[in-house]
């Protein structure tokens, strides 16, 4: 149950990144991380944290830049190079995460 999540989660941001990177001037994923880092049970919670922080962090920007606001600047996260490593990040975790559980 834990590896489909973390694949349709997975799915999902891949998606984000697509739709989004249409519209802003973003990343456009083909140069999406590779690697994946070794996971052992010790910090496997760490890994699922974090990835949780990311989505949190993720959903923020992207709620904030489709609120209008008095300032106008609404937008300015999700064209972020950090926005877009952070949706990378987040789907990096989410393979790892998804390849332990699937063994």
């Amino acid at each position: 149950m834990i590896s489909e999540h973390a694949q349709a989660y997975q799915r999902e941001i891949r998606a984000l990144r697509g739709e989004l990177g249409s519209v802003f001037d973003g990343f456009d994923g083909s140069r999406a991380a590779t690697e994946q880092e070794a996971v052992s049970e010790a910090n496997l919670r760490q890994l699922a944290d974090r990835l949780v922080q990311l989505s949190y962090a993720n959903d923020e920007a992207v709620r904030s830049a489709f609120t209008i606001s008095a300032n106008g600047h609404t937008a300015a996260a999700i064209n972020s190079p950090k926005f877009w490593r952070s949706l990378t990040n987040a789907e990096t975790s989410a393979a790892v995460i998804q390849s332990v559980y699937q063994k």
